[in-house]
């Protein structure tokens, strides 16, 4: 057995995210993380934008965060492969909402707009 520890992020399916508007919503009595993993076919972490896939691998806990305890047993375990294609789509979708808040922002902060275009002029900066 080894153990691996990495960043996880809230995962809502769509029609959870309906439901969870708020922001007590979006962080409280959460039992679903995912967290995503860059490879290639040819085994390397990362390469060219046309061989970059990306696995998301989506947890389920047996209890609720926030809990008693700090760490909490995984009951199930799902994988989700992207191709190529999918992987650039969602890095899109990903920098059009990143844009569209740094210039949204009041009052308006011109240093994270400057990271925000420069992660969007280099493609594979800030993945």
């Amino acid at each position: 057995a080894y153990l691996q520890i990495t960043y996880v992020e809230p995962f809502f399916d769509t029609y959870e995210l309906k439901e969870r508007i708020t922001y007590f919503d979006k962080n409280y009595n959460l039992r679903t993380f995912m967290y995503c993993t860059p490879f290639t076919l040819d085994g390397r972490a990362h390469g060219d934008l046309h061989e970059q896939y990306k696995r998301k691998t989506i947890l389920t806990t047996s209890h609720a965060f926030p809990y008693i305890k700090t760490r909490i047993n995984v009951i199930h375990k799902e994988e989700i492969i992207l191709m190529p294609m999918e992987v650039a789509i969602e890095d899109m979708q990903k920098k059009t909402q990143e844009l569209a808040f740094a210039t949204h922002q009041d009052p308006a902060d011109p240093k994270m707009l400057q990271m925000v275009l420069q992660g969007c002029v280099g493609t594979t900066v800030n993945q």
